[in-house]
């Protein structure tokens, strides 16, 4: 069975996670949303009873992993792993504060 935990926990251990995995969230996705880590089907979709139960895709193990290459030698912390991630699955694109901290 898996565990339900807030979308801003499930963001910042994604990139630790095995290849086939994701998130999955309930809308709005919010720092607050309830959400899941599980695997994807074989074909890399979102398991039907992920959908039957209201959870939508949010990130894959493996677009997390190379979004968060934009930090470079910078090692973030969970919060801000959570936060550049959020954004990322949201807007499709970067944050401009992470920018900022690669040159830290």
């Amino acid at each position: 069975m898996v565990k339900n935990i807030d979308l801003n926990e499930a963001l910042s251990m994604i990139i630790e996670m095995p290849d086939d995995h994701a998130i999955f969230a309930k809308k709005p996705f919010l720092p607050d949303s309830i959400a899941q880590i599980g695997p994807l089907d074989a074909d890399f979709s979102t398991p039907t009873s992920v959908k039957a139960a209201g959870f939508h895709y949010v990130i894959g193990a493996i677009s997390a992993q190379e979004a968060a290459e934009v930090f470079g030698a910078y090692v973030p912390t969970k919060e801000e792993v959570s936060r550049f991630l959020l954004h990322y699955a949201v807007y499709d694109s970067f944050p401009d504060w992470v920018y900022e901290v690669q040159s830290e």
